[in-house]
Order: C-alpha cells, then structure tokens, then sequence
C-alpha cells in the first residue's frame, strides 16, 4: 500500500475489507435461499437481469447484507493493528487507537480517562446495532416463521 500512497489516509483503512470470503459465502447461501419461480416470474414479465438483482433480489436478500454489515463494522471498528501499521498521524488514526494511547509518558495509566474513552468508543457500536434491530429481528422471525 505504500508505492500507491495509501498510508495515512482513509483509504487505507477501509478499502483492503471491502470484500471478505465470509461476506461471499453469506451472500450467496442467501441468493441460493431464493426461489428460482421469482426469479423466472420476473424474466417474464421483461425484466432484465439487472432489474432482477436490484429490484427483485435486493430487498429480498436485505436484512443478510445488514448482517453482514454489522458483523463486518464491529469486527473491524475493533481493529488495533492495522490502524497502528497504516497511521502516522492522528488525523487519521480510529477511535480504538486513539483509547489505546491515551496512556500518558512518566504518571503511567489514568484508568478513569482510559475507562471513559472506552464507553465512548462503545458508542458507534450501541447506535448502529439500535438503528439496524428492526431489520435484524425482522429476518430472524420470518426465517423462524417458515
């Protein structure tokens, strides 16, 4: 990553997970959940494959992508190493990072600022997973339903 001047940018920290064996494997067990009737229905009816994918699929396949995003965002939203290989400055450095160096030169650790900096770095999570419940509880019952 560094002959393409990716280090100290975002990029660097977001594009080498764009894609993932699991999120592969998750997508395509849901596509396979799919029955073929829908998908047939649908080129009757004159749609084209990619009317298929986003109008026929897409909202089908929804709460597995919303998964597979929560998953992917709080296993990487945890990272430590990367960040810390990728960074050199703190303008770009990730919330986990910045709670893992607030130990100060000389007075050793402060436990109540590192304990603060952690319930706020447990925020983003909290939020997200609250904003996403309703779609996750929604494809949890209707697989339990049928």
């Amino acid at each position: 990553l560094g002959p393409l001047g990716l280090i100290d940018t975002m990029a660097a920290l977001v594009l080498p997970f764009g894609v993932s064996a699991f999120g592969t494997f998750l997508v395509r067990q849901a596509m396979l959940a799919v029955p073929d009737e829908i998908i047939e229905a649908a080129r009757l009816d004159g749609a084209s494959e990619l009317t298929i994918v986003y109008r026929v699929l897409a909202p089908i396949v929804q709460p597995t992508l919303a998964a597979l995003f929560l998953f992917s965002f709080v296993f990487h939203y945890s990272d430590y190493f990367w960040p810390l290989m990728m960074t050199t400055s703190d303008d770009v450095r990730t919330m986990p990072l910045a709670v893992a160096l607030l130990r100060e030169q000389g007075t050793g650790v402060r436990w109540h600022i590192v304990m603060a900096g952690n319930v706020i770095l447990s925020l983003p999570i909290l939020a997200l997973f609250a904003a996403t419940q309703r779609r996750i509880m929604r494809a949890v019952t209707a697989r339990a339903l049928s």
